[in-house]
């Protein structure tokens, strides 16, 4: 007859193999090391489709084998980035959310989309893609030359459509009108993809996005490409030789070209251990035949920049761009309020 001695012993055991059990993670961590059980977020500030969206997607791919952890990337658009921004600032400081961005939300302090700069963010760069200036392909536009004497003959009426006030878009056609006193009708889209949908179904007479987010499109005839944003023309497998914006344009040569920088972001006051493990895993990332290979479909240049290289380019990138915007009176909030110096 079993004693209650006897069933105290089996019943110690048991709990004694459960906990032991919990004591690791499936991946091989311990209990409570980073990243855990916990799923990973990214919330990227633009639509689906798009460059950012897509090299945060396959950047997720990776760093889920890299750091053992399941990686969700979440698409949350809207107020200028701010959506996504304040989503990822409001959430605990414990690494499992980060934020899907570009260039572009180095603009959301002086559009009020939210209060912080450069300085706040540890930053991860990835890629990026050049710019191409397309129409639809059945555009009376054959040429630059022509669009360009169009906009001339008819200011103002040309519609231009782009990605969100502040991305690198955006930044290149305030250069271009700029520099050159081209006036278009700019019209900002949420993303990309929805920018070169606007061009596909004739809201737009033409469209200035990434090389990455039009390939297929460029490909395929449905848009056709005027000039890559360069000052120099460049040849693409499947597309050709495509003239520099600077050619007919030459007062655009010391303006261009105007990089384009796709990553990820976390608060900078987030733990440093965490970060030094994302690091770490960021550079393997980087180092993958994933992400070479993304590199190469995209025709995006791979950077792999994180950390004070990182934090350096922004720094001098955001003093550019939000003096830029605040100059043309795009801007709400003038960009010394955040102390960010005029360039």
């Amino acid at each position: 007859m079993k004693t209650l001695s006897h069933y105290i012993v089996i019943t110690t055991l048991f709990i004694g193999l459960f906990l032991g059990g919990c004591d690791s993670e499936p991946n091989g961590r311990d209990a409570g090391e980073w990243p855990g059980r916990k799923t990973i977020n990214v919330a990227v500030f633009a639509s689906p489709g798009g460059s950012t969206d897509l090299a945060n997607r396959t950047m997720a791919n990776v760093m889920e084998r890299e750091l053992g952890a399941t990686i969700s990337v979440l698409n949350i658009p809207g107020a200028q980035g701010g959506s996504a921004a304040n989503h990822v600032w409001n959430a605990r400081r414990d690494g499992h959310t980060w934020f899907g961005m570009s260039e572009g939300a180095l603009a959301m302090p002086v559009f009020g989309a939210h209060s912080t700069t450069s300085r706040d963010w540890h930053y991860f760069l990835i890629c990026g893609t050049p710019g191409i200036l397309s129409v639809p392909a059945d555009s009376p536009y054959h040429t630059l030359e022509e669009l360009i004497a169009a906009i001339r003959d008819r200011p103002n009426q040309i519609r231009m459509a782009s990605a969100f006030p502040g991305t690198v878009w955006h930044e290149q056609y305030l250069v271009m009108s700029k520099a050159a006193g081209l006036q278009v009708r700019w019209i900002s889209y949420p993303g990309s993809h929805p920018s070169q949908v606007a061009a596909l179904s004739g809201e737009v007479d033409v469209v200035l996005t990434g090389l990455g987010e039009q390939v297929e499109l460029l490909r395929s005839g449905h848009l056709r490409p005027l000039a890559v944003m360069e000052t120099e023309p460049r040849r693409y497998e499947g597309i050709g030789e495509l003239p520099p914006i600077s050619g007919p344009l030459p007062e655009l040569k010391d303006h261009f070209p105007l990089r384009q920088y796709i990553g990820f972001a976390l608060p900078a006051d987030t733990p440093a251990e965490i970060l030094e493990t994302i690091e770490g895993a960021f550079k393997r990332a980087m180092d993958s035949d994933e992400i070479r290979q993304f590199g190469e479909a995209s025709h995006s240049e791979l950077f792999g920049y994180s950390g004070e290289e990182a934090s350096a380019l922004f720094a001098e990138r955001e003093s550019r761009l939000t003096w830029l915007l605040y100059d043309e009176q795009l801007a709400r909030h003038s960009p010394e309020r955040y102390g960010i110096a005029r360039p």
